[in-house]
């Protein structure tokens, strides 16, 4: 009896202690949490009423054993005192987190409070245990850095009010796996680097109303495959590198009819197999499709004025042939570098930079169609041989080619037309008839974009038949770039009207 009665005493004391280190609920008013919480070893600890800095100061440096934290009933106060907390502030605002205030604490599970608004700067940075934060409804900034290096979150869904997110407030969380934001409306601001080297984020879900992704949101985002976001005319501009080395293999930029921008390696060291721009794309960036080494095939649109530096560079799979359009006037550094076209077609060039063909040893054929041999950097050929590269140009051009640097080493042939007033090849007609442009095709037209010489667009028709009769009567040039896509073909001449 008495070993049973030993057992009994030992059992009480030990569901006391488990009691007392389970969930401790308080009511306070601000400033009043220190008297409310006598026992320092808490593990959880709900929270009501009204608190304050001193009460968010005291649960950070007092209860060095909590786990789960319960705001969700409290209200957070302003205070400004003069006292100084976290790292020196003097003045808080209500209805915010300050910065830094739970900055590498052991938390596990956070509910925040039902109004809170703001959370400032590191709030939870390096809360490495963090694995589950509950957003209020009212919550509408996310500071900078806030949960940077919280390894134990694995989702994180953002609500609609949420109107600016931070820089860097979710980056190098080792363990997220989801990022969900498709609530977000058109009104939220997106800093840099959001969710840059969070290396197990497998999915996105964007907000179909962002007319921009921002600088590195996913940069070094190793495992990313999947990025849900519906394509419309909203999206205007894709930050420098926004997917640098994720595991993307396919982006469907057509879809997005309002692209404008692509930024400076956006999309560098990724695996897309085919690339095709919409008409809207005014400017890619330097490098941003860099080492893409599964791409092979890319359309680039008819608006663009320039091939940016490394643009292509690394691109080992792109093989065929690879048109440049007239509007193109500039090939930059190492642009078409290390990839593996057969063949290229240039419109009107004017300069191309250095070794912007490097190591293009399977190259066999350049046409070009600038009368004067553009403008070279330095070693713009190196490593091919251009002996046995075929270069056609005008016939009026020869002369040029041949006497330029760089140029004059290739097998130059000047059989190359520019000039036509019909055009036919199997299976595209094109000719005009008084001020009326006639495009006859044995396939479905896809398109007919009409340029200026110097590339400015002037009509962009899609006739989705198989032949098209569009009016010029608003045009005052006789001489007209025009690119014909059908089914299977893409045909591009100089068309002169008389």
């Amino acid at each position: 009896m008495k070993t049973k009665r030993i057992y009994s005493t030992l059992a009480a004391v030990l569901l006391a202690m488990c009691l007392k280190m389970w969930a401790v609920e308080v009511s306070v008013t601000a400033g009043g949490l220190s008297g409310a919480v006598t026992d320092k070893t808490i593990t959880d600890l709900r929270v009501k009423g009204e608190i304050d800095v001193r009460d968010l100061s005291f649960i950070a440096e007092e209860l060095p054993s909590l786990k789960t934290l319960d705001l969700s009933s409290a209200s957070v106060k302003a205070y400004s005192e003069g006292e100084a907390y976290f790292a020196g502030q003097t003045k808080f605002e209500a209805n915010a987190l300050p910065e830094y205030c739970f900055l590498g604490k052991k938390y596990e599970t956070v509910v925040l409070p039902s109004a809170l608004e703001c959370i400032g700067t590191g709030a939870f940075a390096g809360c490495r245990s963090l694995k589950q934060v509950v957003f209020p409804a009212a919550l509408s900034e996310i500071g900078d850095y806030s949960f940077n290096s919280c390894d134990a979150l694995v989702d994180v869904v953002i609500p609609a009010s949420v109107k600016e997110i931070g820089t860097g407030a979710f980056s190098r969380c080792a363990g997220l796996k989801s990022a969900d934001m498709r609530a977000l409306t058109a009104e939220c601001v997106f800093e840099a680097d959001i969710f840059s080297n969070c290396a197990a984020l497998e999915k996105a879900v964007l907000s179909e109303n962002m007319s921009s992704v921002p600088a590195g949101m996913f940069a070094c985002c190793h495992s990313l495959s999947a990025v849900e976001l519906k394509g419309n005319a909203s999206l205007e501009s894709i930050g420098e590198e926004a997917f640098v080395s994720t595991a993307l293999t396919s982006f469907d930029f057509a879809s997005f009819t309002g692209l404008k921008v692509i930024g400076r390696w956006a999309f560098a060291g990724v695996r897309f197999e085919e690339v095709v721009l919409p008409e809207s794309v005014r400017s890619v960036g330097e490098g941003a499709f860099f080492y893409n080494e599964a791409l092979k095939g890319i359309t680039l649109n008819e608006n663009l004025t320039e091939i940016s530096d490394f643009v292509l560079a690394g691109c080992s799979e792109l093989t065929g042939n690879v048109k440049v359009s007239y509007s193109v006037n500039t090939i930059g550094r190492y642009a078409f570098s290390d990839t593996n076209m057969t063949s290229i077609y240039i419109g009107s060039l004017k300069y191309a930079g250095d070794r912007a063909f490097e190591n293009n040893t399977a190259l066999g054929e350049i046409s070009i169609e600038a009368k004067e041999a553009p403008e070279l950097g330095e070693d713009v050929f190196y490593g091919m041989d251009q002996p046995n590269v075929r270069l056609n140009v005008v016939a009026e051009g020869v002369s040029s080619y041949k006497a330029a640097e760089q140029w004059k080493e290739f097998n130059i042939v000047g059989d190359l037309s520019t000039l036509e007033n019909v055009i036919t090849s199997c299976d595209i007609k094109a000719y005009f008839t008084g001020k009326v442009l006639n495009v006859v095709s044995s396939e479905t037209i896809e398109m007919v974009n009409v340029h200026e010489p110097g590339g400015v667009l002037l009509i962009a028709s899609r006739p989705d038949a198989m032949s098209a009769a569009i009016d010029m009567s608003q045009m005052s040039g006789n001489l007209y770039i025009v690119t014909i896509k059908s089914s299977n073909q893409l045909k591009t001449v100089k068309l002169l009207r008389k």
